[in-house]
């Protein structure tokens, strides 16, 4: 189950997990392995509500996921495929 609601704000607000986790994808061409596992992450979140892929697109993680899925076609494998996971889903 959910944690009551001021800790799910508290997660999805400007400076909570899934602002950190989005602000990780842009990071990508340094740190590759770091964005494979912040994709992994959102992929997970994303999936299971739609007020969290909602707060996903305000905070900006289709241009964030652009950036992961160009790295990833170039350099890392497993970045782009769960990039193009997560762009299928937003």
């Amino acid at each position: 189950s959910f944690p009551d609601s001021g800790k799910i704000c508290n997660m999805l607000g400007d400076k909570g997990l899934l602002a950190v986790l989005i602000e990780e994808l842009h990071f990508a061409e340094t740190r590759p392995h770091d964005a494979y596992h912040a994709m992994r992450c959102l992929n997970a979140i994303i999936g299971v509500s739609s007020d969290v892929k909602s707060r996903a697109i305000e905070l900006g993680i289709r241009n964030a996921m652009d950036i992961s899925q160009n790295v990833g076609h170039c350099s890392h494998a497993l970045l782009a495929r769960e990039s193009d996971i997560g762009i299928s889903m937003v």
